[in-house]
């Protein structure tokens, strides 16, 4: 390959010719800058080379042994042509480098950095660091190379002068981080002392550089006496061998500080020890940095409570712990969306914030709560603790929610539901220590008159599932004691008995299956339609057909109640095809009625169990069938993992149901299941953008590149694209700016019920402008 030669290459080769380096031997303070430079930046190799006219030459390296290498084969060659500091954080994608025999060959060099050595004007070698693997440079490495360059430099001009002393002082003095020189005893470290610092020492202690002379170094005095890294300062000492840490510390009344640091030794022609070089760099705001997101980690951004994975880690240790292992209580509050959907988010966060502020002032310091869903929290009482003493804790939380919340000048008092697991010493999981909670808390919100209701205890075994076989007349000895609490009151001890073994079921499936086939049985679930929005004249393209759960109280329930369990028994099947057909009905009375011209689409969402079984195909076969729905207006919105999760098997249900001449909408698209392959793959018309992605497209340039790309996409494959979610008219503003097809949200409208229907789509086509 080739390489820069220099402009005045022979005056070049004279300088170092003059030097009388080239076949000397090693060279201790060569060896040891050489050295540095590797652990300063962290490499695996390190060289100080010299170019001739036709070889590069070793001086000092530090892990490998090259021996002379070919200029042209040479990195460093390219430095001393180019004369600028060289960087290349992977070879093989470096054209000049790729078929380098040093890269293809040994050392296989991947990464290197190299700054240039100049002696009279000329430079006549290299200070470099080098790897086996790619790896960037940052900023403040390559100058710290440079400066480390520089100190070879000075060395080189030292070798010409023989004047070295002067030039180590004044070549540390050039470097950025703080350092001083240290010698003494290594064996008494309290005696050792500074002889010398440079200005950026002085700069970082506010001291004059004479006051600092003599003084004991900080790294001696700061470090606890019997702690880990002062013993092993101590060996390192006594070992000659350098030696990297961290130290932190907090004066009184500042900020906690950072700082990593590097000790040194200095070494004589001969080898030995003369002094000791200390380097330190603060990283204090590295440092903060890390725990702030560690604690984003491990905390509810709202509240600021332990998150849910926090909580049942510091659960989970508890039950592993010998002896008592604490209780247990989860909280729920009623009817929170109804706060959210009259006063707003911003009411409902600060709703959120009140409860746990309560939550707070009621348990005790060693206690530890969090926030584990939308509106449920988890409080764990730390042992010892008995029965009595938990219920009191309990009934100061229900006594704190007598008073009413003052949320935005408004005076809410707010319902809940508490589960209370008196003593989860029993369990092996965290997970099924909630679990019974949960179940206790679900007891108490059922009880007709909110009082305390009795939960019966589960007995585990050491797997965490049920209990030991027998007659059940030993239940009441070793069950686990739970309770469940309401509005009014607390429980006492609980019912201590046994049930039946467990099966694997989870308890929201255990407590809610019974009423989900209850309510698919007699009708209890209710078509509701969302419009969805021409986004360029406003106009009304379709509606997504949506299910509710009406319980027996009246209140209608979200999907969020009732659809996981729906999807584990089976009975999202009946339930789907139920409000499906209530929304084709509805869109017969459209059709047939006032708005007999319009033209709009009906989507529902589809579940896998739905979606790939021969019975779907048939089903909707009818209902367009039996309504007159053209199929090209009817749609079916199935989730990104549903085509991640497409197998050949599962082919020939998605050809059929094409073959109707339904559409197929990827829904929630955004949420990072499918490959790109598998949705060039999958026979879909559209995508739906998902509502959390909408959220964020106004309020910063991420989700606004996100939405252009994902919108960009379907339009290059030939797929319209719906954005749900939209509330906003900023989001509105930035959907129609990048070209999105549709839109639905509240911005629009809230999902309606059947009847509303009519008198809902004669407020269209809408002013998207005065919106």
């Amino acid at each position: 390959m080739s390489y820069p030669v220099p402009e005045h290459e022979e005056t070049r080769l004279k300088a170092l010719g003059r030097l009388n380096i080239l076949g000397t031997d090693s060279e201790e303070k060569f060896d040891q800058v050489a050295d540095t430079a590797r652990e300063f930046l962290g490499t695996k190799y390190s060289a100080l080379n010299f170019i001739s006219d036709d070889l590069q030459w070793s001086k000092a390296s530090c892990r490998i042994d090259v021996g002379e290498v070919p200029r042209e084969d040479s990195f460093c060659a390219h430095v001393v042509g180019e004369d600028q500091m060289l960087v290349v954080e992977d070879t093989e994608s470096d054209q000049r480098f790729a078929n380098n025999p040093q890269v293809t060959g040994f050392p296989h060099i991947r990464s290197y950095a190299g700054a240039p050595l100049t002696v009279q004007g000329q430079n006549v070698g290299t200070l470099c660091v080098f790897d086996d693997q790619p790896r960037s440079f940052t900023e403040k490495d390559r100058g710290l190379l440079r400066e480390l360059a520089t100190l070879v430099t000075e060395l080189l001009k030292a070798r010409l002068q023989t004047y070295q002393v002067q030039y180590l002082s004044s070549a540390l003095e050039q470097v950025d981080e703080p350092v001083s020189v240290i010698e003494g005893d290594p064996d008494t470290p309290s005696q050792m002392e500074i002889t010398w610092v440079n200005q950026a020492y002085v700069a970082s202690v506010g001291a004059d550089r004479e006051a600092l002379v003599g003084t004991i170094p900080w790294i001696f005095e700061e470090l606890e006496t019997g702690s880990e890294m002062r013993t092993e300062v101590r060996s390192a000492l006594q070992d000659e061998r350098s030696l990297r840490g961290e130290t932190s510390g907090r004066p009184e009344e500042e900020a906690p500080y950072y700082v990593a640091w590097l000790l040194a030794p200095v070494r004589d022609e001969e080898g030995q020890v003369t002094h000791w070089i200390l380097v330190q760099r603060d990283i204090t705001d590295r440092r903060v940095r890390e725990e702030q997101l560690e604690y984003r980690a491990t905390h509810d951004p709202l509240t600021g409570l332990l998150n849910r994975s926090a909580i049942e880690e510091q659960v989970q240790r508890a039950i592993h712990t010998e002896g008592e292992a604490g209780a247990l209580l989860y909280l729920d509050l009623d009817k929170f969306k109804q706060v959210n959907d009259t006063y707003g988010h911003s009411a409902g966060d600060q709703l959120l914030k009140q409860v746990a502020g309560v939550l707070r002032e009621a348990l005790r310091k060693r206690d530890a709560v969090g926030r584990v869903g939308g509106d449920e929290f988890v409080a764990w009482f730390s042992p010892p603790i008995d029965g009595e003493t938990a219920e009191r804790i309990t009934e100061r939380i229900i006594g704190a929610f007598d008073e009413p919340f003052d949320i935005h000048g408004e005076h809410l008092l707010v319902d809940f539901g508490i589960g209370l697991v008196q003593d989860i010493s029993p369990y092996n999981t965290a997970e099924a220590a909630l679990e019974d909670a949960d179940i206790a808390m679900y007891e108490a919100k059922q009880s007709p008159d909110r009082t305390y209701v009795a939960h019966d205890p589960v007995r585990t075994d050491p797997t965490g599932a049920a209990g030991a076989e027998g007659n059940g007349t030993e239940g009441a000895e070793d069950g686990v004691a739970g309770s469940g609490v309401g509005r009014s009151g607390v429980g006492g001890s609980g019912v201590a008995g046994a049930r039946e073994p467990r099966n694997g079921t989870p308890s929201s499936q255990r407590r809610l299956s019974p009423l989900i086939q209850e309510a698919t049985e007699e009708g209890g679930f209710e078509t509701f339609l969302h419009p969805i929005v021409r986004l360029s004249d406003g106009t009304l393209a379709g509606f997504e057909v949506l299910a509710r759960w009406r319980r027996h109280n009246g209140e209608l329930a979200p999907p969020g109640d009732f659809l996981e369990v729906a999807e584990e028994t089976g009975l999202i099947v009946p339930i789907g095809r139920q409000v499906l057909e209530g929304g084709c009905q509805a869109l017969q009375k459209l059709r047939d009625g006032a708005a007999s011209d319009l033209s709009v689409t009906l989507s529902g969402n589809f579940s896998r169990r739905e979606f790939f079984q021969k019975e779907t195909y048939e089903f909707i076969d009818r209902m367009l069938d039996t309504y007159g729905i053209p199929s090209g207006n009817f749609t079916m919105e199935i989730t990104e993992r549903l085509t991640e999760d497409e197998s050949e098997g599962d082919s020939m249900p998605v050809e059929e149901l094409k073959s109707l001449g339904v559409n197929v909408e990827i829904d929630d698209f955004g949420t990072g299941y499918s490959s790109l392959h598998s949705l060039m793959e999958f026979p879909a018309d559209g995508l739906k953008i998902d509502k959390g992605l909408t959220a964020e497209i106004a309020t910063g340039q991420r989700g606004h590149n996100i939405a252009r790309s994902v919108i960009e996409m379907g339009r290059s494959l030939d797929l319209y694209v719906t954005a749900e979610g939209i509330e906003t008219p900023e989001q509105l503003s930035v959907l129609r700016e990048l070209g999105c097809h549709y839109g639905q949200g509240f911005l629009f409208s809230e999902p309606v019920p059947v009847e509303e229907a009519e008198s809902l789509a004669n407020t269209f086509p809408r002013d998207l402008l005065s919106l």
